[in-house]
């Protein structure tokens, strides 16, 4: 994140905590963070992304019907094939597969390039990723992003 769009980040929560707290408001910080991130787009990113998804294609033939669909697996599975990627700050939604394809970045490449985050190694509720991001945008209000970055990455295991 960009050190301008820092500041306007801390202006819009600051305000409207402080909006909340003179009409006598309840002030819940994450709801007024989620609220921030909807008006707020970062253009500069750390790069730090959680593998949301990780499944493979599976085909069931009856007869002359052929029926392709999805199976999810764990984040660190061996038969996963297909990967998504979420970049924490933008938002930004990556794929990785196996094999190099026109939409698709190699999984291999995409993981050893970037800072990728497993918290869970689960596709449930997207592998923790609106945790991770919420707790990166709280914490960066006080600690600012080197200190952000180095709590994050102690704190949810890499791939």
């Amino acid at each position: 994140m960009k050190k301008n769009e820092l500041i306007k980040y801390r202006k819009l929560v600051i305000d409207e905590y402080k909006r909340r707290q003179i009409l006598n408001e309840s002030v819940d910080l994450n709801e007024i963070i989620n609220q921030a991130l909807k008006e707020f787009k970062v253009t500069e990113s750390n790069g730090i992304y959680v593998c949301t998804k990780a499944f493979y294609y599976d085909w069931h033939v009856c007869y002359q019907d052929l029926e392709c669909y999805t199976v999810n697996v764990d984040i660190d599975s061996k038969y996963a094939e297909r990967k998504i990627y979420c970049d924490i700050e933008s938002g930004l939604i990556v794929k990785g597969s196996i094999e190099k394809g026109d939409y698709c970045q190699l999984i291999t490449d995409f993981e050893s390039n970037n800072i990728v985050l497993n918290p869970y190694n689960s596709c449930k509720d997207k592998n923790g990723y609106e945790e991770v991001r919420l707790d990166f945008f709280e914490s960066i209000l006080n600690r600012g992003q080197t200190q952000t970055k180095k709590k994050i990455l102690s704190k949810y295991p890499r791939i």
